[in-house]
């Protein structure tokens, strides 16, 4: 019987050990929780910063002549590019997959030389200049991709800030031989520079990844399409 109150003093120790564990446990779970709750209202801050940033004087509309459609265009730094996608169905151009209802949403896919003829007047394609100020306004080429992407519309949610309003989409490509293909996944767009004879230059955005990419395609390729505006005098 004298072993008792040694054993029963022996379960009250242990109990009270696993006690100050739980009780640290819970005080390194509530901690961490904090640190989740402030990081998350940091980056909804940094959102409602980006949204509050394309202020009303930024944005704007133009209105083809020639079609009658209406695009939404934004200001960024001293450029003003047109917020989405052209659409105009120029001679060659085509939509993805050839459906009409690809057109509303990605806009549509011009060879090169087409891409050159096919912004409306006061408009032109960017040059590798231009593009370039572009990138480096937004950050530089490595995260201006993630500023520049839409807020929905990318594969595996893997979605932009859009932090200027420019919402790239991801429009695919297509080729000479008639396929398309990563629409959801990759957006590709042309520049007016030239590599050589048979390539250019243009520009891509991946669902993986924040940055954007500089590579030089075969002027067959069917590439969508973003005009700036001509400079004003």
């Amino acid at each position: 019987m004298s072993e008792t109150p040694k054993k029963v003093s022996n379960v009250l120790s242990r109990m009270n050990m696993i006690n100050g564990h739980i009780s640290s446990l819970l005080n390194d779970c509530r901690s961490a929780l904090d640190d989740m709750k402030a990081e998350i209202e940091s980056v909804n801050e940094i959102i409602r910063n980006a949204e509050k940033s394309i202020s009303p004087s930024q944005q704007g509309t133009f209105t083809d002549p020639r079609d009658g459609r209406t695009y939404r265009t934004v200001k960024i730094g001293e450029q003003t590019w047109m917020a989405e996608n052209l659409a105009f169905a120029y001679a060659g151009s085509k939509c993805y997959d050839n459906d009409l209802a690809n057109e509303a949403k990605y806009g549509r896919l011009y060879d090169w030389e087409t891409a050159k003829k096919a912004c409306p007047p006061g408009w032109h394609l960017p040059t590798n200049a231009e593009w370039d100020e572009l990138m480096n306004f937004a950050g530089g080429k490595d995260v201006a991709g993630k500023k520049l992407k839409s807020k929905s519309g990318w594969n595996n949610n893997d979605n932009g800030t859009d932090e200027y309003g420019f919402s790239a989409l991801p429009g695919g490509l297509g080729n000479s031989s008639g396929s398309f293909f990563t629409v959801g996944n990759y957006g590709y767009w042309w520049s007016a520079t030239e590599s050589n004879a048979s390539y250019a230059y243009f520009r891509s955005m991946g669902y993986s990844g924040a940055g954007v990419g500089r590579y030089s395609g075969d002027k067959s390729n069917l590439y969508s399409v973003r005009c700036v505006q001509d400079c004003q005098d």
